[in-house]
């Protein structure tokens, strides 16, 4: 408590104490707090992990449409849609 330097308090007997209810309001504030900082840290902390090992699926195929038709435009050598036997001209529609 505040006191002056002759001993009397510097603050009312109304502002020197903390009700029991205040105070479990001031703590139920701080843990809430608390909590959405834990969250939001917790979410950033998981994008940080997911942009950083992130792959983007690759079939080898460059798609393009003509006529109303999905067609691939050009197949890369070696990959999934080769080894399927996708080739240049083949479509779906």
């Amino acid at each position: 408590m505040l006191s002056s330097p002759h001993g009397h308090s510097l603050l009312s007997p109304r502002q020197s104490t903390l009700t029991a209810g205040n105070r479990s309001r001031a703590l139920l504030r701080l843990v809430l707090e608390l909590a959405i900082v834990v969250a939001v840290v917790s979410l950033a902390s998981a994008n940080i992990y997911v942009r950083a090992t992130w792959t983007e699926m690759e079939d080898g195929v460059l798609w393009g449409v003509e006529g109303g038709e999905v067609v691939a435009r050009e197949v890369a050598p070696g990959t999934p849609a080769a080894r399927a036997g996708v080739a240049p001209g083949f479509g779906f529609g």
